[in-house]
């Protein structure tokens, strides 16, 4: 498992409490809060965690096309790199050449990825998140779509899912609702 995808004691303090009180728990560098009891409800939850973290390990890859591997919220050159194939720079040209065309002020606006997939014929799935089997997340997504390429919309978010793996710089695009998708190939 890669060190991104380990459950630390920071994780479940953050899981377990709300931002404040975790944020004060964690400030007490020896950690005389941490009684036995809490000490064993953590390493259960460690043990689930990584059990959990290492199936979703089988449906994500770490991918940043940026020239000089950058994390530059760049995420959707990175989804449209991977889902068509195209070099970094060739995919910044396009999106921009697109936003000119329809007048916004970047290429991240909603607007360019419809009119990109306008233009390039591309299915849209929608997702209802009062699902009675409930919300689609990454991780789902990927089950149930193990094979194509798409384009995922999560919460201010693109990733690219190809034959059910996600190619992203987050693991936790696996955990985010997928709001739509549009199926490239």
């Amino acid at each position: 498992m890669s060190s991104r995808c380990r459950y630390t004691l920071v994780d479940w303090v953050y899981e377990k409490y709300n931002p404040w009180k975790a944020g004060r728990l964690l400030d007490d560098k020896e950690r005389t809060w941490l009684t036995p009891q809490l000490q064993e409800e953590f390493e259960q939850r460690k043990q689930e965690r990584e059990l959990e973290l290492a199936e979703m390990n089988h449906y994500f890859e770490e991918y940043n096309p940026h020239p000089r591997r950058l994390d530059v919220r760049d995420c959707v050159k990175r989804a449209v790199c991977k889902a068509m194939d195209m070099d970094y720079m060739a995919a910044q040209r396009m999106l921009n050449r697109i936003k000119r065309e329809i007048g916004e002020e970047s290429f991240r606006r909603v607007a360019v990825g419809i009119e990109l997939a306008r233009r390039e014929g591309w299915e849209k799935i929608e997702f209802s998140s009062q699902k009675e089997d409930g919300v689609m997340t990454g991780l789902r997504f990927c089950k149930e779509h193990p094979t194509g390429t798409y384009i995922l919309q999560e919460p201010k978010h693109w990733v690219c899912c190809k034959d059910g793996v996600i190619y992203d710089t987050y693991i936790n695009s696996l955990e985010s609702e997928v709001q739509y998708a549009w199926k490239v190939k």
